[in-house]
């Protein structure tokens, strides 16, 4: 019985050919990163906790930061959550600053950002 199956479906992926081409170069597509930011980068972070560490680092009275960025699910939705380490941390206007800017870079509100005084 399942011997007969072969030939009807050797038929119908001839028959449609085209559509099994185009369906799996959607597969191919869908499986292709759509930004850097997704990526992880040297080191295990993406490219806009990078830059974002580099650029709270250069903030006064931050010092080495840095950033872990959680992503929501799905592709190109944004960011659901940031964790921000330093050791400024313990200053409440460098808190305030860093919070600010995280949300100006992610687009977060400040109930979604987390900054946490390093260890030394």
């Amino acid at each position: 019985m399942g011997e007969k199956k072969w030939p009807a479906v050797k038929a119908f992926l001839v028959k449609n050919s085209a559509l099994v081409v185009l369906l799996c170069v959607g597969v191919g597509l869908l499986l292709i990163p759509t930004s850097a930011e997704t990526a992880p980068a040297a080191g295990g972070c993406t490219e806009a906790e990078l830059r974002l560490s580099g650029a709270l680092s250069r903030m006064e009275g931050v010092g080495e930061a840095y950033v872990l960025l959680a992503e929501k699910p799905g592709r190109g939705e944004g960011y659901a959550g940031a964790v921000v380490v330093c050791p400024g941390a313990s200053d409440p206007g460098v808190r305030l600053r860093i919070v600010e800017t995280v949300g100006a870079f992610t687009g977060l509100g400040s109930n979604h950002i987390v900054v946490q005084k390093m260890i030394s």
